[in-house]
């Protein structure tokens, strides 16, 4: 799951280099404090000019990709000029290589999807001027009045998703859930996010800007089509996804996909991650 520090890191300048083990290229210092500290580091190649690596700590990935000259790296998924995923083709390297690194993350929490029945007042902040309400009412009042729009039929049962239209994981898990929108089973009420990478606010601002028909650009784009979101500039959209961005710093949720919805039984749920099974959503919903 993608974690909010692909907000802060951005570009990083570098300092000297250090030599890594056997034919790996060397990593940069800030990488190298990185493993030093405990993350487990994995050279995924040269593609387009660039050493990706991989880094996993506690159950968090993080893709770095060091530019030519060695002189800076940057945070992100690495896309070619046709919009495909450099990334997802170095993983199923990876995954040839059966590391056991992709068994800990299959395994980690962080992609293991959580409903809780409620939310802790000591684990989320209640809304300024949000009165007697509930942190759950609160944070559900906020989801509702973020700048989303409509995937799906106008009756069907309402979940809200945090989506950065750069996530891996919010792909596989809108793909998952694309038979039930199609269906009129689920409408999907989605929040645009830019955190994944220095293009991600840019194609949330588009999808903002596309509204009705920004659902179908969206697959679109997910599937390879690089061209199917115009990225937008507008002051008023950038303005409409940074306050999206806010919204997820606000309630400290540290990744993408991020579900919320009300329940059958009227209580706030959180789905963080891709859901295991439908099943128990689906059950779920109202």
């Amino acid at each position: 799951m993608t974690r909010l520090l692909a907000l802060m890191l951005v570009f990083v300048s570098l300092s000297l280099p250090v030599l890594a083990a056997g034919n790996e290229p060397p990593l940069p210092k800030p990488l190298q404090k990185m493993r030093d500290d405990g993350a487990q580091m994995r050279y995924l190649g040269r593609d387009l000019g660039y050493d990706g690596w991989l880094a996993v700590e506690a159950g968090q990935e993080q893709y770095f990709y060091v530019t030519p000259d060695q002189s800076a790296f940057f945070l992100g998924v690495l896309f070619n000029k046709n919009g495909r995923a450099v990334t997802f083709d170095q993983m199923k390297r990876l995954q040839g290589k059966n590391d056991p690194i992709l068994a800990d993350l299959e395994n980690a929490p962080s992609q293991r999807a959580e409903v809780p029945q409620d939310l802790k007042s000591s684990d989320r902040p209640a809304a300024k001027g949000d009165g007697e309400k509930s942190p759950a009412e609160a944070l559900f009042h906020d989801v509702a009045e973020a700048d989303w729009f409509v995937m799906g039929a106008a009756k069907s049962p309402v979940i809200y998703m945090f989506a950065d239209p750069l996530c891996p994981h919010c792909k596989d898990f809108l793909q998952d859930l694309k038979p039930l929108v199609e269906g009129n089973k689920l409408q999907i009420r989605l929040v645009p996010v830019g955190l994944l990478s220095p293009d991600s606010p840019a194609l949330a601002a588009g999808l903002l800007a596309a509204r009705g028909d920004a659902g179908a650009r969206l697959y679109k784009f997910m599937a390879g089509d690089a061209a199917a979101i115009e990225t937008s500039a507008n002051a008023a959209h950038v303005a409409r996804v940074s306050a999206n961005n806010d919204l997820m710093m606000k309630w400290k949720f540290d990744g993408t996909p991020m579900t919320i919805y009300r329940g059958k039984d009227g209580k706030v749920k959180l789905l963080q991650g891709r859901a295991d099974t439908l099943d128990v959503l689906l059950k779920d919903l109202p």
